[in-house]
């Protein structure tokens, strides 16, 4: 998949899972993979193509010398050929899934898909995150997972030649497209309106059970760290990790009065974003009045 592979191994070795589906998708070479993974560390070489990934479920870590790199799904990061560590995380049900873009170099050149010469190490530098608020990266995504799933076809529509160079020139004009938004980095005030504050909501009740972290809310909406938390303060009194707790409690307490005979307090806890068993059990009393255990018998 990569020009090198210096390193490899599964997070988990004793549940080892890893399967990449790679297609190129015409002439210039542009090539589209879908990674689905239990979990594993690489450390990689990459010579020829600018790499962009887009998770769609669980999330990535990325070294490259002091620099680091996080996403989790729905987000997306973009390296230029250059050597790197990566780290895929699942979640705690499910495998790490990704779609991976791969760029050639040489696609990137002057020519009848590109007017202008791009300049990677003003857009990319090293390597450039873009969160999923912004319209292009929904857009790309959901263009690349069309793609995926007529390529697994039997009979795709993209079994002609023809039809691969028109899918690979929009391909290639939507991720000039993201580029051209790394460019743009609009200036963000210091704080957020109401309607923004409920955008970040809908976010962490979408990623709830992600091991999300408040600069990767932030991220995802476009915004300093700093801004969030004053937003949250202004506008419901709280923080966007105390926000984000409260959403997982809810989610658990739904999943504890809805669950079926096989499922345990522990499971539910930790489907929920919850790791520390003892603090999830004190919250669950603090804000219900009794234990979840006690729900739980009672349902």
């Amino acid at each position: 998949m990569f020009s090198r592979t210096d390193s490899f191994a599964f997070s988990d070795s004793s549940r080892p899972y890893l399967k990449i589906e790679t297609a190129t998708l015409g002439a210039r070479g542009l090539k589209l993979s879908l990674v689905t993974s239990s979990g594993h560390e690489i450390r990689l070489t990459e010579h020829e193509h600018v790499t962009l990934l887009l998770p769609t479920r669980g999330s990535l870590d990325v070294a490259i010398g002091a620099r680091e790199f996080r996403a989790i799904a729905g987000q997306s990061l973009v390296f230029p050929p250059n050597s790197r560590c990566t780290r895929v995380i699942g979640t705690p049900r499910h495998h790490y899934v990704a779609l991976v873009l791969q760029v050639p170099t040489g696609a990137m050149k002057p020519g009848p898909l590109v007017d202008e010469k791009i300049d990677l190490s003003r857009l990319v530098g090293d390597g450039a995150f873009l969160g999923g608020s912004h319209e292009i990266v929904h857009a790309l995504r959901h263009y690349l997972e069309y793609l995926v799933a007529d390529l697994s076809r039997e009979a795709p529509f993209l079994q002609s030649s023809h039809a691969k160079q028109a899918a690979e020139a929009l391909a290639m004009e939507q991720f000039l497209r993201y580029l051209a938004a790394l460019g743009e980095e609009p200036d963000r005030a210091a704080s957020l309106a109401a309607g923004k504050v409920r955008e970040v909501e809908a976010f962490m009740r979408a990623n709830f059970a992600e091991p999300l972290m408040v600069s990767d809310i932030a991220r995802a909406v476009g915004v300093g760290t700093r801004a969030l938390q004053t937003a949250f303060r202004q506008n419901l009194g709280t923080t966007p990790h105390g926000s984000l707790v409260s959403i997982r409690m809810e989610k658990a307490r739904e999943a504890i009065c809805g669950a079926g005979q096989d499922q345990s307090v522990t499971q539910i806890a930790l489907a929920c974003g919850f790791t520390h068993l003892g603090r999830f059990s004190q919250l669950y009393r603090q804000t219900y009045g009794e234990l979840p255990s006690e729900t739980l018998r009672k349902r």
